[in-house]
């Protein structure tokens, strides 16, 4: 996979590779109305915000020139500790997932991060994904805090602090 910082050319399919990612992970932990009222536009709109944020990168992944993930590294607009930095965004695509791609992802933002200075960082996890949970425990991440369960499953979040040797 080649990873590389993402332009605005590339948010329409950044979008689509999210609606993606959250129909085949997230089908039974989201509630319906995130689905139908997906907006292809609007989250592209997102995306190209995210590339004009000064306190945030924007990376696909791509194998044979097609996009298979992303990931955003950065300055959360929700942070859980102001002085952390975050992988905010780590999607992969379902048919791309367990060959080691997420492993890339992680390791490049953890090594933008080094070179940042950062000795620190936080990811943010929905409380109901185990599979994702089960990565981020593997890559070295120690559970910090767990969202109490909300009526909407998407709300639920669990922190995990990586350290930066």
């Amino acid at each position: 996979m080649e990873i590389k910082e993402a332009t605005v050319n590339m948010c329409r399919r950044i979008a689509e590779v999210k609606y993606e990612v959250w129909t085949t992970t997230y089908r039974d932990i989201y509630p319906e109305y995130k689905f139908k009222n997906f907006n292809f536009d609007t989250e592209t709109k997102k995306f190209e915000s995210l590339i004009f944020n000064p306190n945030v990168n924007l990376f696909v992944g791509t194998e044979n020139n097609k996009i298979i993930g992303y990931m955003a590294v950065g300055k959360s607009d929700r942070p859980f500790d102001d002085n952390l930095k975050e992988i905010i965004l780590l999607y992969v695509l379902k048919d791309y997932q367990k060959m080691g791609f997420g492993k890339q992802f992680f390791n490049y933002a953890y090594n933008l991060l080094k070179l940042q200075g950062e000795k620190e960082f936080i990811i943010s996890c929905n409380k109901f994904n185990k599979n994702a949970l089960a990565f981020y425990e593997k890559m070295g991440g120690k559970i910090i805090h767990i969202d109490e369960d909300f009526e909407d499953k998407s709300l639920s979040q669990i922190k995990l602090l990586f350290s930066v040797q």
